[in-house]
């Protein structure tokens, strides 16, 4: 089984500029202010966590996250629980959809 943190139900928009390389600095290719973050606030989750056979690829369950994105690493233990680092859900990794 491999498990995949994702997201869903939202879009970015960049307005792409060329910057000069600073060693130290960030950069991004386009200004902080220049990024657009949208989200549909109809939908009923926003982050998931999506587990797939390694075999077909196929998805054996999905868990959704009604109130937050998951932009984070998904460790699972030897004791077949799942947890979304820094954040609470602790799900048994045999949970049907």
């Amino acid at each position: 089984m491999m498990y995949v943190p994702a997201n869903d139900h939202h879009c970015m928009t960049l307005k792409g500029k060329v910057q000069e390389l600073i060693p130290g600095r960030l950069r991004l290719g386009t200004d902080i202010p220049d990024i657009g973050f949208h989200v549909d606030k109809r939908a009923a989750s926003f982050g998931q966590i999506q587990a797939r056979s390694v075999n077909t690829g196929e998805r054996v369950w999905t868990h959704h996250f009604a109130t937050s994105m998951n932009w984070v690493s998904v460790p699972a233990t030897a004791g077949h629980v799942l947890r979304r680092r820094h954040q609470r859900p602790v799900l048994p990794c045999s949970r049907s959809q």
